[in-house]
């Protein structure tokens, strides 16, 4: 074994400790994996945390190039290591308040907000919506809300609620009523 100078073996763990966390781009994805670039140092493939990866909770965002990361590497090792992944900066700005709102925002305009403070969801779909489920049960707190739209009028009818366009209340096998302007 060659013998090392104590300045070698401190530059070498010098080295290692500054690779141990650094922050940069993402440049390339490729199956939840991703090359990512400080400066001149860029990454071999390496993978990125997700939300949660278990088999009763499981969540998965695709990440996307230019986001910032932060890549931890175990014992300085760049090729061991993982990028960590919800950093905001100036191509990515905090969504909502920042304070009482959680927002899931998606590249084509859709969107779901939550609000703490006023204890209320919006959900916004620029395309079709689907809910799949053995039964879906709507239980408004007072009447049905009728939302307008450039197309129609439309709204979600329960037994418990009374249709505010036509006054009725539906028949109790009834779940939808759409109305075309």
């Amino acid at each position: 074994m060659p013998y090392r100078t104590l300045n070698d073996r401190i530059t070498e763990l010098e080295r290692k400790v500054g690779n141990m966390l650094f922050y940069a781009i993402v440049l390339e994805v490729k199956d939840n994996k991703v090359r990512a670039a400080q400066g001149d140092l860029i990454t071999g493939w390496i993978p990125v945390f997700q939300p949660a990866a278990g088999n009763d909770e499981a969540a998965f965002i695709p990440i996307k190039k230019g986001e910032e990361v932060c890549v931890l590497c175990p014992n300085g090792s760049i090729e061991a290591g993982a990028a960590i992944r919800g950093l905001n900066y100036s191509k990515q700005p905090i969504q909502g308040d920042g304070k009482n709102e959680t927002v899931f925002r998606f590249e084509n305009g859709s969107s779901i907000k939550y609000s703490k403070s006023d204890h209320k969801i919006q959900i916004t779909v620029t395309g079709n919506a689907e809910i799949e489920a053995n039964k879906v049960v709507i239980k408004p707190a007072d009447t049905c809300q009728v939302a307008q739209s450039g197309i129609g009028t439309f709204g979600v009818l329960t037994d418990l609620s009374k249709c505010p366009v036509f006054g009725i209340t539906p028949a109790p096998s009834s779940q939808v009523l759409k109305t075309d302007c």
